[in-house]
């Protein structure tokens, strides 16, 4: 018997190399050839690239310690952060999931028992003990296309975790800015609100000399009360900012929550990114993420495809023994070999409609990336246009904050040797207010352009 079953293996092993030797020959690589060449021009390492040095990028952009901080810890526990973290980990499980189905699968089982009649109640004992081993040698590609299908959902799962940390530390680089504006318009207000406190005293004081009219020292009783009510909402606004950047850090100490007190200096590295941003675009996360969803979309198309073809299976079992003292007698064991093909005759069009549709989900990935490229392109055109929009106003804003300090000087000189009227003095006050919140709010909004310029061209590759 020995002799006989090795025999039946070694035949067995070379008809099954030979259907593995005829799915290699025939199967579609239409699917693998795109991830390939996906794979060979975004690294997996640079998917990566945010998640090993979160705060990098934008610390550089902006170089402050505290920002550096509060980048530093930004990912720190984002409940974000972690559903894009888990959603790699799912779509990794699946990869593997759909690995398992390349290998043989191999089972075990045994059973005994005993049996007895009701007239004399002699036991009869038997036992069983089995192997089976079956594979599918994939000829027509369909565990080979799945397999390339959940890759690209792997790396598209991973380009959408960098792109949301990217996009954490932005907003968080943009509050942090914000912050110190309101701060700085908050200190602009309470100096306003002081300098109208002075010039309140003085008016009672010259209205009760007789030196100016009741409609003068009214006036200037409005503009305190008025700067009053503007100091309470800049203190509003500076609380809100800076709860805006706790929450994005993850802290709650609001009121303690330190910045600087100026706004951060810009680093260089930005002045490249115009000369780069075609392939900027293409470096961009959310770019990467619709590319892989057309790699995704075609090799589900290719795995509905092979699935409509006929199905090939090789299976093998060895199985023996008639009773416990036979269980380990080589002689009563019986192995088989076979290999079956299924397939559907008559499916009421259900394969073609299947076919159709990955084919338009295909379709409607294609349109999804063209029109991502043009809105990304737009992008990083229209926040460069409107950084250089905000660099133009603010040199025109600092010439008229140094010709606006002077004529209030003049003017509040001439008001002191009685030449001036108060009327003459807040007017010019107001408009030196007005220029100084502007060149703050411009300043801040040049910072805000470039982050989001940044942001827009992609991470440098």
């Amino acid at each position: 018997m020995i002799p006989s079953m090795k025999q039946a293996l070694l035949r067995g092993a070379v008809a099954m190399s030979a259907f593995v030797l005829i799915g290699c020959a025939t199967s579609p690589n239409g699917a693998e050839t795109e991830i390939n060449a996906l794979n060979g021009t975004i690294p997996v390492s640079a998917l990566g690239r945010i998640a090993d040095h979160p705060a990098e990028s934008f610390a550089d952009l902006l170089p402050d310690p505290l920002l550096a901080d509060y980048l530093a810890t930004a990912l720190t526990g984002n409940n974000s952060v972690e559903q894009a973290r888990i959603a790699v980990e799912a779509a990794d499980l699946r990869l593997t999931q759909s690995r398992a189905r390349r290998g043989p699968f191999i089972g075990l089982s045994g059973s005994t028992g005993a049996s007895t009649g009701l007239d004399d109640f002699d036991l009869n004992d038997s036992a069983r003990l089995g192997a089976s081993l079956s594979f599918d040698p994939d000829i027509f590609g369909e565990i080979r296309a799945t397999v390339h299908g959940s890759q690209a959902q792997l790396f598209l799962r991973q380009a959408e975790l960098a792109r949301l940390q990217r996009a954490i530390l932005a907003r968080t680089a943009q509050a942090y800015v914000q912050a110190i504006e309101t701060d700085l318009q908050l200190a602009l207000a309470q100096e306003n609100f002081e300098f109208l406190g002075e010039t309140l005293r003085v008016s009672r004081a010259r209205f009760e000399a007789g030196d100016i009219a009741r409609s003068d020292y009214a006036l200037s009783e409005a503009e305190y009360e008025n700067s009053r009510a503007s100091l309470f909402a800049q203190q509003l606004g500076a609380r809100e900012s800076r709860r805006t950047l706790a929450d994005l850090v993850g802290r709650y100490d609001v009121e303690t929550l330190p910045v600087a007190t100026t706004l951060p200096p810009i680093a260089a590295q930005h002045a490249t990114i115009r000369a780069t941003a075609d392939r900027a675009v293409l470096a961009r996360y959310d770019i990467e993420a619709q590319r892989l969803a057309v790699v995704s979309a075609a090799a589900n198309l290719d795995a509905t495809k092979a699935s409509t073809l006929p199905g090939i299976s090789l299976s093998g079992s060895a199985g023996g023994g008639l009773s416990l003292s036979d269980l380990f007698d080589i002689d009563t064991y019986v192995t088989s070999l076979s290999a079956a093909i299924s397939d559907t005759v008559f499916d009421n069009g259900l394969d073609t409609a299947r076919i159709a549709e990955s084919r338009t989900r295909l379709d409607a990935a294609l349109a999804t990336y063209s029109e991502a490229l043009r809105d990304a392109y737009r992008d990083v055109i229209s926040s460069l246009d409107r950084l250089e929009v905000f660099q133009t106003r603010l040199i025109a804003l600092d010439a008229a904050s140094r010709a606006a300090g002077q004529a209030l000087e003049l003017e509040q000189v001439r008001f002191d040797l009685g030449e001036a009227i108060l009327l003459d003095v807040l007017t010019v006050q107001r408009r030196v207010n007005t220029i100084q919140s502007s060149r703050i709010r411009e300043e801040s909004a040049i910072r805000t352009a470039l982050i989001d310029a940044y942001l827009a061209a992609g991470p440098a590759r």
